[in-house]
Formats: structure tokens, sequence, C-alpha cells
């Protein structure tokens, strides 16, 4: 009985060992917004072709419009289109903002409540 567990502790030891340094070695996936950033900044940046901006001038003029990373800026897009039905209104906002080089910063009340008009906000 004493040789089976000494037989039988080590192995599964060696199991587990092996299994946690397996693990360091997997790349776990990695959560991304990509599929929220081919909806509301491509949407800013066809306004801006409509307009009649080249693609790479778009492109560049809404890379400069957020005063914080673009992942961040996205996520509080999609807050601000979640709660907000005037979703065209405030497109047309910021692409506007866009085409004049003038920087959006999210995180300011008075910005968000100019592009959504005060009766809006809540």
């Amino acid at each position: 009985m004493q040789n089976k567990i000494l037989i039988i502790v080590p192995i599964i030891l060696i199991t587990n060992i092996s299994f946690l340094s397996a693990n360091e070695f997997v790349e776990l996936p990695k959560i991304t917004y990509e599929k929220e950033q081919n909806s509301y900044i491509k949407l800013i940046e066809n306004k801006l072709i409509n307009k009649g901006l080249d693609i790479s001038a778009a492109k560049q003029k809404v890379d400069a419009l957020f005063t914080q990373d673009k992942t961040l800026a996205q996520i509080k897009l999609n807050k601000l289109f979640a709660k907000y039905n005037n979703h065209n209104e405030i497109l047309e906002n910021l692409s506007k903002k866009a085409l004049f080089d003038q920087k959006v910063d999210l995180d300011n009340v008075q910005y968000i409540k100019s592009i959504l008009g005060a009766k809006n906000f809540s």
C-alpha cells in the first residue's frame, strides 16, 4: 500500500507541475474593440469622406480627433451611443470637429451636453 502511494504521489505532482508550466506559454486572447472601431470611428471617417476628404486625410483627422487613446474613446462612444438615440446628430457634430481639427474630450460633461443638446441630457 505504501509503495503505491509513493509511486502515485510523485506522478500527480509531476503532471500538475507540467500542466502549470504549459499554461505559461498559452497565449490568452486579448480583448479588443476592433468590431466597435469599425463602427463609430469608421462612421466618422465615412462622414468626412462624404464631405470630400480623401481616405488618408479622413483617417488622419479622426486619429487626431480624440484627446484620449482611440480604444478608450471608442468605449466612451459606445456608452454615449447606447444611452442616446440621436446618433446622426452626434456623428455629424464629431465629424465637423474632426474636419476643423478640433479636439474632442469625451470626459468633459459640458462638451457632451453641447453635442447632445441640453434637452436630451439627463
